[in-house]
């Protein structure tokens, strides 16, 4: 009876010990769009800012993964790249001329990029593009994934 009692409990002590250690490891995402016109094709690079919200205030966040996709875009596409807070050190993920329309780039969880959410609980991702076409403009979904 007391034998089948403690590998009962411990059993329930293993589940509730890999339950919590999968919760702090759970992965989110956040997608965010670039504004309507945001990015014009003038032949010269243009900056979009996507908001991503509902961290923790002033939390480090680690991002394992990254997605974009142009929606609204000209053939004439010369680049478009996705860094955290704007800075080139932290590109998560680039599209260059005669790309497809999405690009997926999947990081390892061991090496994640760490980004701090600012006091309100944002993380700013910031869009450059260029492309040439008076009137056009490229419009894109980003999409971030944390752990």
């Amino acid at each position: 009876m007391f034998k089948n009692l403690r590998v009962i409990l411990g059993l329930s002590a293993l589940c509730v010990g890999l339950a919590v250690i999968s919760a702090a490891y759970a992965a989110s995402s956040r997608i965010g769009n670039t504004g309507q016109n945001d990015l014009p094709c003038t032949g010269l690079n243009q900056t979009s800012t996507v908001t991503l919200t509902g961290f923790p205030a002033s939390s480090t966040q680690n991002v394992f993964a990254a997605e974009i996709f142009t929606f609204e875009r000209p053939t004439n596409l010369q680049y478009i790249f996705v860094r955290l807070q704007g800075d080139p050190t932290k590109e998560l993920i680039g599209l260059g001329s005669g790309a497809e329309s999405r690009a997926f780039n999947r990081l390892s969880e061991f090496t994640p990029i760490p980004v701090t959410a600012n006091a309100s609980g944002n993380v700013v991702v910031q869009v450059d593009a260029a492309c040439v076409g008076a009137g056009l403009r490229i419009q894109a979904t980003v999409t971030v994934w944390f752990v």
